[in-house]
């Protein structure tokens, strides 16, 4: 503190407007809360740190008076760089929403205005290929909203689970049935390996998590090459990736008379894709996080909500999901196992 007695103020603060355009000492906020008794309560200008880094702040700067004579000022400021990111994240996830409506909605109405014409003579084959056309863009236009009501629900805390048993080939089998239209139109050969074991889950929700990821790797791999889908049972001290605390889950389980074992299940869904940057590999499961836009954009669009709403559901289940990339990306979550004999031998 001795360091800066006597030193003028200006050349101490040295900070700038969100222009990043130096203010004159007589033209700074807080210049004039000293000369003037000015209040300020400024966002987004630039304070500098030792070395001429600069970082944006939000600040007060208030007169301090004594004997009705402005003898200093209070300046407390914030670090508002992380809100800065936020904000600039939620502003391009708003431009690629526009973006994924827009396209299904002109698709959607382009169809259905050759069907409208009644004077216009289609074939019966064009004829359905223009209702094929709107409705598989319906069903776009229905996975882009639940994907925003999801998040939404997410930040709420709100997010639904109907839980019951249900067994892991069938869901599976399911979502990879629901991906093979697209891999189709991808060029992509889609293998799945389904493993029978039965869950305390949201079968709904599992499916959700499955497609997810399997819209990815479709959408992020060159034609030609596969995806796969697989899983095996683990057990949790032999697995250090695996982050679970198999004492505090599952209460709603324990509550309907299932117990739960020390066994996992590891569910992997791999790719030989274009990777993801290690500067990305940590933060792909937060709301609003895309890869480079220009990539989304030329492998088929996407709004950047799916994986958060993985992680989500993965870890209302008490699960734990993350991503290895090299030569294609691998995505693996875990999912706890039941084991109640009585209902295990009805499955196959």
């Amino acid at each position: 503190m001795h360091k800066l007695i006597g030193q003028f103020m200006h050349g101490l603060l040295n900070y700038s407007t969100s222009e990043k355009i130096p203010y004159r000492w007589e033209k700074s906020p807080i210049f004039k809360t000293l000369k003037r008794g000015e209040t300020h309560h400024i966002a987004g200008d630039l304070f500098e740190r030792q070395g001429g880094f600069s970082f944006p702040v939000e600040y007060v700067s208030t007169p301090i008076y004594e004997n009705n004579t402005i003898v200093g000022a209070v300046v407390i400021f914030k670090d508002i760089t992380e809100r800065q990111i936020i904000e600039a994240m939620k502003d391009e996830f708003i431009a690629v929403v526009s973006h994924e409506l827009r396209t299904p909605l002109t698709s959607i109405r382009a169809a259905l205005g050759l069907l409208a014409q009644e004077n216009l003579e289609i074939s019966a084959p064009k004829r359905q290929r223009m209702v094929n056309i709107a409705f598989s863009n319906t069903k776009r236009l229905v996975r882009l909203v639940n994907d925003i009501l999801d998040v939404e629900r997410i930040q709420l805390g709100k997010i639904t689970l109907n839980k019951k048993t249900c067994n892991l080939a069938h869901i599976m089998s399911q979502a990879a049935d629901e991906m093979r239209a697209m891999a189709e139109n991808h060029d992509i050969q889609l293998n799945v390996f389904p493993m029978s074991a039965q869950l305390w889950a949201a079968p709904d929700r599992i499916i959700q998590t499955l497609t997810n990821l399997l819209s990815n790797a479709i959408k992020f791999s060159p034609n030609g090459t596969t995806v796969e889908v697989r899983a095996q049972k683990i057990h949790s001290h032999n697995v250090s990736l695996v982050e679970a605390n198999l004492n505090e889950r599952g209460q709603d389980a324990m509550q309907s008379g299932l117990d739960i074992s020390e066994t996992l299940l590891l569910i992997q869904v791999k790719d030989q894709g274009y990777g993801i940057p290690d500067d990305k590999i940590e933060t792909i499961f937060n709301r609003f996080e895309q890869l480079d836009t220009s990539d989304v954009r030329s492998h088929q669009g996407g709004t950047g909500l799916g994986l958060a709403i993985c992680r989500s559901i993965v870890q209302q289940h008490d699960g734990k999901i993350w991503a290895q990339s090299g030569d294609g990306t691998t995505f693996y979550f875990t999912l706890p196992v039941l084991t109640q004999p009585s209902l295990e031998r009805h499955f196959p």
